[in-house]
């Protein structure tokens, strides 16, 4: 550790090899990895509230290398009791007037008993066989000759099938072998497997930010407002309450979201206080679509009805830490560098290929380092000497009142 806090030193002061890396303000060490593979980083405000946006560089003698990465998109679907992991395809295939095939990837030592799989064509009819492997070279047959359709009669809502059941397996790999004898070519565009073990919820980070209460006698409500230093993307929050009295209220979670510069809430979710209960709330209406959607603010509405207001009543929102997944070499040398106002998103290609990405673990990082920049030099005042300045002034103010008195004599008559 010691050693590479050297080099990077020397790096960081160098001329041109580092010159990117010495634009950013901030920079934290990767611990070192084992072996070559993918891992995730989790960024927390610490980082995220800094100006700008955060690259990874890989650190040698000679040069600075940029490392791509890949934002991971935060997993809202906990909430639900249907759990779906969404597959890896490859090594599509297809035999004329005889088969298609394709090969889905899954998670290791998960154990599913069933699968959906999703078609291009809007009206098909195919028997459709399973196959699965632990390498992708054996294979073993889990299902033969399951019929999967979608097909619309007339006047009629229409009918499908997309899932095949089975018993319980864990195979890494699964082939879709179609039967396309008897009609042309179907596509498929997605699979997902539901896990038999519903994930729990990962707990987010608490957002810092400063309340206050009104109460809305008209309405018969209480509201809570929170103001954030920056704007969060809001997974759950806790309601707080110090009441003596049992109690059990509605309450509704806006957003600030202003529109042409006018003020707006929106609803973001609902749910009910009770004492006894955890009074968390989750917001499960946001799909991965909706991860972009961030706000300062947010106040919860406590319907009273005609109820006395709750007592002592405090708010704490929650975000999620921001993942990002990588490619690290063991023996290698890396930094995550952020700290830069006017800088830009890195766009990678590695965005095109996540779905195949395959995490061999975790990486943590090191404290904050300040990255040392060149103080530009003062230039020194043409005349240093405030006593010059006062003559030069004194001066400016004769000669002015020189000109003043010339013009208000006499013009001479002239005969």
């Amino acid at each position: 550790m010691k050693q590479f806090k050297i080099v990077f030193a020397l790096l960081v002061l160098s001329f041109g090899a580092n010159a990117q890396l010495k634009t950013f303000d901030y920079y934290r060490e990767l611990k070192s990895v084992a072996e070559n593979g993918y891992y995730k980083i989790k960024l927390g405000s610490s980082i995220l509230d800094r100006e700008g946006y955060y690259r990874v560089y890989e650190i040698n003698e000679k040069d600075t290398v940029e490392v791509p990465y890949v934002t991971e998109q935060y997993d809202w679907s906990f909430h639900d009791h249907s759990y779906y992991k969404d597959l890896a395809m490859i090594d599509k295939s297809y035999e004329t007037g005889k088969h298609s095939y394709v090969t889905l990837v899954l998670d290791t030592n998960i154990i599913y008993n069933s699968v959906y799989l999703g078609f291009g064509d809007l009206e098909f009819f195919k028997d459709i066989t399973l196959e699965g492997s632990q390498d992708n070279k054996n294979w073993k047959t889990v299902v033969e000759k399951e019929k999967l359709f979608r097909y619309f009669p007339h006047n009629d809502r229409g009918y499908f099938r997309n899932r095949i059941d089975f018993d319980p397996i864990s195979f890494k790999y699964l082939r879709v072998k179609i039967d396309d004898s008897q009609s042309t070519k179907l596509d498929l565009i997605s699979a997902a497997v539901p896990l038999v073990k519903e994930e729990k919820p990962e707990e987010g980070e608490l957002i810092p930010c400063t309340q206050t209460r009104t109460e809305d006698k008209k309405n018969k409500q209480t509201i809570v407002e929170c103001q954030f230093a920056r704007a969060y993307a809001l997974t759950d929050l806790e309601v707080v309450i110090e009441n003596e009295n049992k109690y059990h209220r509605q309450v509704n979670v806006e957003v600030f979201n202003p529109v042409n510069g006018k003020d707006q809430w929106i609803i973001f979710g609902n749910g009910v206080l009770s004492s006894g209960a955890s009074n968390k709330i989750y917001f499960n209406n946001i799909v991965n679509d909706d991860f972009q959607f961030k706000s300062g603010k947010v106040r919860i509405l406590i319907q009273n009805n005609d109820d006395q207001p709750l007592q002592n009543i405090s708010v704490k929102p929650y975000t999620h830490s921001e993942k990002i997944n990588l490619k690290l070499q063991k023996d290698k040398k890396y930094v995550l560098a952020y700290g830069k106002s006017d800088d830009q998103a890195p766009v990678y290609d590695l965005e095109h290929f996540k779905n195949v990405i395959r995490l061999s673990g975790s990486v943590e990082l090191g404290n904050e380092q300040k990255i040392p920049h060149k103080v530009k030099p003062v230039q020194a005042p043409l005349i240093g000497n405030k006593m010059w300045i006062w003559v030069a002034l004194i001066g400016c103010v004769i000669i002015i009142g020189l000109f003043a008195f010339k013009l208000m004599k006499p013009e001479e008559k002239r005969s």
